[in-house]
């Protein structure tokens, strides 16, 4: 698997080749959140890149996490967000939240977006160079711009974790590039599973209020986390995306003070898909590609989390073959 990664091109991910680049969506400091969220969410993704106003570069990033953030910053009036003395007392009544829903809209994206810019890679680079480099550094980097070549910054497309998921599971099938490794079970393997099983899974009672588990969110820098009985059974995962529905209308901005009960029917969260220790590696990268999604909660016999596998998992656990 690993050679056939090095041998691959960052380009073999991209639905369109670089010669016929994708219409890039984009948004700019002075768009709206409001607006910028509903770009979001129209197009079912997680982030989109921020252009300057004055020119065609491009400065930044915008995403879901941002928003889930600097929304969490309103509503507690700046407060330390990070603060775990402090959170459980914002905004106990319904005015004065929906007040600082409308107020919401009106900021801009330059207020929220990650700054961080990423050099986009050469579509000519190496798949497993993509991961190496970037899917796996600290910086949390989930998507990175796709040019040409080395001295073309033009950006051309945007590659994604989820696009080395669906690769992988693609040659998966067609070639076996797996070998070995895809009938191993994720209890046989150390390598994967001490990327996901090096801390408790973050999780939730259903009897929380929403806005405290997109605190969580926040606070341990994930995207999701598990909503649970209070038997400790998983019914549901809370995505940072699940936000998107304030911004767009279908949810007012009062909700996230309903118990997450109430928020899951009104906000339509599905059912959560799992897997065990007995699940294959195959089996694990086919429920990642196949349902299109970013985690895949672990659970033991009694359907209580006990991980998750992140794409991030996959990627770091494909650069630890190389060593």
């Amino acid at each position: 698997m690993v050679q056939f990664l090095q041998e691959s091109l960052i380009k073999d991910l991209l639905h369109k080749s670089a010669d016929a680049p994708q219409q890039i969506l984009y948004v700019t400091p002075n768009t709206t959140l409001r607006n910028a969220i509903e770009v979001l969410a129209k197009n079912k993704i997680l982030a989109v890149p921020v252009r300057a106003e004055e020119d065609v570069n491009y400065i930044g990033w915008f995403s879901i996490i941002n928003a889930v953030s600097f929304i969490l910053n309103v509503y507690s009036e700046s407060s330390d967000v990070e603060d775990p003395g402090v959170w459980t007392t914002w905004c106990k009544d319904i005015d004065t939240l929906t007040h600082r829903g409308v107020q919401l809209g009106d900021k801009t994206v330059e207020e929220a977006m990650d700054k961080t810019w990423i050099a986009p890679v050469s579509a000519v680079g190496s798949v497993f160079e993509l991961i190496d480099s970037v899917f796996t550094t600290k910086k949390h980097i989930h998507r990175v711009c796709v040019c040409n070549d080395e001295n073309d910054n033009y950006v051309r497309a945007i590659v994604t974790q989820s696009d080395v998921i669906q690769f992988l599971y693609k040659n998966a099938l067609e070639k076996k590039i797996l070998g070995h490794l895809g009938n191993l079970r994720v209890g046989e393997m150390p390598k994967l599973r001490k990327h996901f099983e090096t801390e408790s899974p973050i999780s939730m009672s259903v009897n929380a209020l929403a806005i405290h588990a997109f605190w969580l969110i926040n606070f341990h820098h994930v995207h999701g986390v598990a909503i649970v009985e209070p038997s400790g059974k998983l019914i549901a995962n809370l995505s940072a995306s699940d936000i998107k529905g304030l911004s767009s209308g279908s949810l007012p901005f009062s909700s996230l003070l309903l118990p997450l009960k109430e928020f899951m029917v009104k906000s339509k969260l599905s059912t959560p898909i799992t897997a065990t220790l007995d699940n294959t590696f195959f089996e694990i990268v086919q429920k990642l590609a196949v349902n299109r999604i970013h985690r895949l909660w672990l659970v033991d016999y009694h359907g209580k989390p006990t991980g998750v596998i992140t794409l991030t998992a996959i990627m770091q656990f494909i650069k630890d073959l190389d060593n």
